[in-house]
């Protein structure tokens, strides 16, 4: 009998502690591990130095004319003993007078009032010639438009008898030489023009008054 009660107080000492633990015939859930969330990947920004395609394809300028330096003339060096001769009066200048390279006798050292024969100067013989460029340079060198010769013959006289080229009297008259000078003999420019029958240039006299 006492071993029956024994038996029944161990059977509900179980069942108590059953009851206590919460036992339901179910296993208690164990706590998982929470998976951590996977990391999404960045882009990788570009190197800034790096060159663009655009920036690649795009072609090397072109150097324009303005950005071209322009190379420094070189002076043609003057042969003055071939040119002179032995003198700027001599026979040489009167073929300088007709294919003239005035500016190169000037480079020289040529004197513009030297006179030679007949008392006439470089302006006097070049006048004579119808190449108003020798009358232009030796005028721009200081020339004298109204220096008279041994017959007080001015340049402008000897353009007006001896060339049919207006532009080398013109040329004289812009450099102040003087229409109504008189030469030794009493003639005028205009009497040497009109003698030479050259009608531009009696008219380019009669408008310089």
């Amino acid at each position: 009998m006492s071993k029956s009660i024994a038996m029944m107080a161990v059977l509900g000492a179980m069942l108590l502690a059953m009851m206590l633990t919460g036992c339901s015939g179910e296993p208690d859930p164990t706590p998982t591990a929470t998976a951590a969330p996977m990391a999404t990947p960045t882009a990788i920004p570009a190197p800034t130095n790096t060159p663009t395609l655009a920036a690649r394809s795009t072609p090397e300028p072109t150097p324009t004319p303005a950005d071209t330096p322009t190379p420094t003339p070189v002076a043609t060096p003057v042969n003055c003993s071939e040119l002179m001769g032995d003198n700027w009066l001599s026979s040489g200048f009167w073929e300088q007078a007709e294919e003239p390279d005035v500016r190169g006798a000037l480079l020289c050292g040529a004197d513009t009032a030297a006179k030679g024969g007949y008392g006439r100067t470089p302006l006097h013989l070049a006048a004579e010639n119808e190449n108003p460029e020798a009358v232009r340079a030796l005028l721009d060198a200081g020339a004298d438009a109204k220096a008279v010769d041994g017959d007080g013959w001015t340049p402008l006289h000897l353009a007006a008898a001896f060339n049919e080229n207006p532009e080398v009297a013109q040329a004289l008259l812009d450099a102040g030489a003087d229409a109504g000078a008189v030469s030794g003999n009493g003639s005028t420019p205009l009497h040497s023009a009109a003698g030479n029958e050259n009608l531009e240039v009696v008219r380019a006299l009669l408008d310089a008054g």
